[in-house]
């Protein structure tokens, strides 16, 4: 059979709203989990995007495959605000206050979801993998962006550098400084900024 010039337009139609209406359900769970909403059901996915339960699981197979498209719109966001813009020859306090002003606010912007992430990274393989690749991406940023310093150290001291420098800068020991010691966001910079000036510098 022969389609005709409005069956293809209807056909073309069709798929524009399905896909308006998948990217409209991953937008809504990416939104609740920077709410901090860890696991919502599909009625509120469904509530906030605007669409009915029936329509969620005629896009995805099941809760399961929406988080793990959810998580792949995150990581790619996240990727490109990782990525720091400085380069080794600069001087090492600009270095250092670039890369700990890049880090803090990222961390502070996607708190929400990155706990969330790592919550669910306990018992998702495919986000666990994630995580580990974002923390390699990171170590390996932090190792160009410092080569100079570390080169200049023996084997021994530039590792326990590079193990300070990772911890340093984890969106984990962020959340301690905000959450245990209450500090501000310029105090955390400053306070990062200091201890990693101090790791490269002695």
């Amino acid at each position: 059979m022969t389609l005709t010039h409005d069956d293809l337009v209807t056909t073309d139609g069709r798929r524009r709203r399905a896909h308006a209406s998948r990217e409209a359900i991953v937008e809504a769970l990416v939104a609740l989990y920077a709410d901090g909403h860890a696991d919502p059901s599909a009625a509120e996915i469904a509530e906030r995007a605007g669409v009915s339960e029936r329509s969620l699981f005629r896009h995805f197979d099941d809760i399961d495959d929406l988080c793990h498209t959810a998580f792949e719109v995150q990581w790619s966001r996240l990727a490109e605000r990782t990525t720091v813009s400085t380069v080794d020859t600069a001087p090492l306090h600009k270095r250092v206050e670039h890369v700990v002003s890049r880090r803090v606010t990222l961390y502070l912007d996607m708190q929400n979801v990155m706990r969330i992430t790592r919550m669910h990274a306990v018992k998702n393989t495919t986000v666990a993998t994630h995580v580990r690749t974002s923390r390699k991406e990171l170590r390996r940023q932090h190792e160009r962006l410092f080569a100079p310093e570390l080169n200049a150290m023996t084997s021994e001291s530039a590792q326990a550098a590079k193990i300070a420098i990772d911890a340093l800068l984890s969106f984990e020991h962020v959340e301690q400084l905000r959450l245990d010691q209450a500090m501000s966001p310029a105090r955390i910079e400053a306070c990062l900024t200091s201890a990693l000036l101090h790791v490269l510098t002695h």
